[in-house]
């Protein structure tokens, strides 16, 4: 089905929404989810969630890009789980935003200045060759292990490894000349 016909069916209040989203984006979420919290009952729980969300959010919300919606809902309350059932373990999500070396998730939630650096980071990944991008968002974005995005790409590992530490500076750089960062 397509995206207008479920907006539309979200604005009806018809339930039938619920299903024809799982339908279309359930596996989308699914891995989304699956990559943050690393537990089949605590996806299904997000995912789960991401649907009440979506539920309670259109209307008023009426999203240009139903996917992208999905997976930012999905996105946030993985993360928002992750960090309540594991406050001190160390994992891939915690190795992820270590690399950055960026203000923290929370702490730009917590700012006033959280869409500014948003639109900097797009901004800064749009001028970035296609490829770069993929690997930058496949790691920060969907939290993919450094193996999983070789086997995606073909590329080494070592290449990636590379290719994101130079990424990272870059996007450190242009934040800290933007006044984001020191």
């Amino acid at each position: 089905m397509e995206d207008e016909k479920i907006i539309a069916l979200f604005f009806d209040r018809d339930e039938q929404a619920i299903f024809e989203t799982r339908e279309k984006y359930g596996p989308y979420c699914t891995a989304i989810a699956y990559n943050i919290l690393s537990s089949f009952e605590d996806t299904e729980e997000c995912v789960s969630d991401t649907y009440l969300r979506t539920w309670n959010s259109i209307p008023p919300n009426c999203p240009r890009n139903l996917k992208g919606y999905m997976g930012r809902i999905t996105h946030n309350l993985a993360l928002t789980m992750y960090r309540r059932r594991s406050a001190k373990k160390r994992s891939v999500i915690t190795e992820v935003l270590e690399e950055l070396q960026i203000p923290s998730l929370e702490d730009l939630v917590e700012t006033a200045e959280r869409k500014e650096t948003a639109r900097l980071i797009s901004d800064f990944l749009r001028a970035l060759p296609a490829e770069k991008r993929r690997i930058f968002v496949l790691r920060y974005w969907y939290y993919e292990t450094i193996p999983s995005i070789s086997r995606t790409t073909g590329w080494k590992e070592t290449r990636i490894k590379s290719e994101l530490s130079r990424i990272r500076k870059k996007l450190k750089k242009h934040l800290e000349q933007e006044g984001v960062m020191s």
